[in-house]
């Protein structure tokens, strides 16, 4: 935590399960390592109807998260994370856990950011809609774009991928 810098991580995603093809072979990775590529998938998503509409892409997109996310008269982007702690991390099956670490609390926390994503409303901050024919029908797949359900979240900070 720099307290003189900016505050991270932005947001959060799940961060487990996700199944990928390793040569030739379905296997489930998690960590940033799968959860920043939904996120960026997110973004070129929202770019791609923007510039389906004659929109230019969203840029630097982390003054506008911070907006979304202090403003009630928008939709609702961020499901807020009010539970749980960054104490302990698992990997395959083994728990670490450490004396410290930080809670998650209602707004802002270290741990989750703003929150978990809803991409329709995150899509309506930058003014289009997502077609729902680019966005899958496997469900475990669509609640992780929709993130309504932060089962095991990972934090991001989104400048490291814009």
């Amino acid at each position: 935590f720099n307290p003189r810098g900016r505050a991270y991580p932005d947001l959060a995603l799940i961060g487990v399960k996700y199944q990928v093809i390793l040569s030739g072979t379905p296997v489930n990775i998690g960590g940033t390592s799968a959860s920043a590529p939904v996120f960026a998938a997110m973004v070129t998503l929202i770019n791609s109807a923007r510039q389906a509409a004659g929109l230019p892409n969203v840029g630097f997109i982390n003054p506008t998260l911070y907006a979304a996310s202090t403003h009630s008269n928008r939709p609702q982007v961020f499901q807020d994370v009010t539970s749980g702690h960054n104490k302990c991390c698992s990997e395959y099956a083994k728990s670490t856990c450490c004396k410290s670490g930080f809670t998650s609390m209602s707004g802002w926390d270290p741990v989750t950011g703003w929150g978990s994503v809803n991409l329709n409303n995150l899509a309506q901050v930058f003014n289009v809609t997502i077609p729902q024919d680019q966005v899958t029908t496997n469900a475990a797949v669509r609640s992780s774009f929709s993130l309504m359900y932060p089962f095991l979240l990972v934090s991001l900070l989104v400048s490291t991928m814009t």
